[in-house]
């Protein structure tokens, strides 16, 4: 069998020692062992889940945050612009909002996930969020790493919906 060829390469600065009194370090590993980054656009009107999220996935060694929008059109024009992996999508949001912009989303780009994070597990939000093109679905009242994992599953292909929505 034979090996990919040894690209060597810079690995991400890990900034959680920055508080701690460990120097940071650059790591080097070849190419191949790095896996592809996930990008991912944040949609949500409240700053505090849009920042919770994104430093939370920054933790992650596969996720990239690329943008994060206020509302349903900001995310749109974002998504067209930015071209993510996937979408994290609140429902309730000023201007546009995200069952809609889903479906305005999906409409444009049918082959890119959306993954609903919402303070709802109504089934009607759950059944129209799909029906306007979301891949998954995802409470807020769950826990990050559910979330991480929802994306991690959108971004391979496939759906995901919370087990507390399937029960």
């Amino acid at each position: 069998m034979r090996r990919p060829p040894v690209v060597f390469c810079m690995a991400r600065k890990f900034s959680r020692f920055k508080h701690r009194n460990i120097p940071r370090l650059n790591l080097i590993a070849p190419s191949y062992m790095i896996p592809d980054m996930i990008r991912v656009l944040i949609v949500d009107d409240l700053r505090l889940v849009r920042e919770t999220i994104r430093l939370f996935l920054e933790h992650a060694q596969d996720t990239q945050v690329i943008g994060e929008a206020r509302d349903g059109q900001e995310g749109l024009e974002m998504a067209a612009r930015l071209a993510p992996d996937v979408v994290v999508m609140d429902i309730e949001m000023p201007r546009l909002n995200g069952l809609d912009a889903t479906a305005a989303l999906h409409t444009r780009e049918p082959k890119l996930p959306i993954l609903i994070f919402a303070m709802s597990s109504d089934e009607a939000d759950v059944r129209r969020a799909v029906q306007n093109g979301a891949r998954g679905y995802v409470p807020k009242d769950g826990d990050y790493t559910e979330l991480l994992a929802a994306i991690r599953v959108l971004a391979a292909g496939q759906t995901y919906l919370s087990r507390v929505i399937t029960k």
